[in-house]
């Protein structure tokens, strides 16, 4: 069988964790009257997307003209992440394969008070250990239906949590030349992978 490009962008995005805790995210915040305009942010045809993006695109300039373009992305929302995942170690890691992810989230617009506002809320929403790790678990499995093997579940996340990592003037600093205010989170997840034992 061979896959092309999309297909498996498209594996990669249902297998990565960060993404998918992230992207729950958003989708949440899109839900709240104050950002709920978000849903407005739109691609060269017209289609709305997540501004969601990993930081070796990001660095690349390959997802630069897109979305910072004020007429498709007013607001100048970007949500830029980079991470790593390492097995969980200790005398209990053989009984139960969990692994750890810890991202490092940088949230930008192009509005002081917006980007405290979507820090904040990101970070309310995510930091909730247990409960959140159980709503991101529901939303993965409804969003990527186990019926089908190409969009199988594989990850099912045990506690998520959340927290500021940097004050905003200190992550703004790279910034200013695009006029945009960021604030940086850690996300920090502890996850396994149905069916891996190692």
């Amino acid at each position: 069988m061979t896959l092309n490009s999309a297909s498996v962008a498209f594996r990669a995005s249902i297998e990565h964790p960060t993404f998918n805790i992230i992207n729950f995210a958003y989708e949440e915040l899109l839900k709240m009257p104050e950002f709920e305009h978000f849903n407005n942010i739109v691609d060269d045809n017209g289609q709305r997307y997540s501004p969601i993006y990993p930081s070796s695109l990001y660095q690349a300039g390959a997802v630069g003209l897109t979305y910072l373009d004020p007429m498709t992305n007013p607001e100048m929302v970007s949500i830029v992440y980079d991470d790593f995942i390492k097995s969980r170690s200790g005398g209990m890691k053989y009984f139960y394969p969990i692994k750890s992810i810890q991202a490092r989230v940088k949230i930008s617009t192009n509005d002081i008070g917006r980007t405290i506002l979507l820090r904040n809320r990101f970070v309310e929403i995510i930091d909730r250990e247990d409960a959140a790790a159980e709503e991101v678990n529901a939303w993965y499995a409804e969003k990527y239906p186990l019926a089908n093997t190409d969009t199988s579940r594989r990850i099912s996340f045990h506690c998520i949590n959340a927290y500021q990592t940097a004050y905003m003037a200190d992550a703004t600093n790279m910034d200013d030349q695009r006029n945009v205010f960021s604030g940086d989170i850690i996300i920090k997840a502890d996850y396994h992978i149905n069916g891996s034992y190692n």
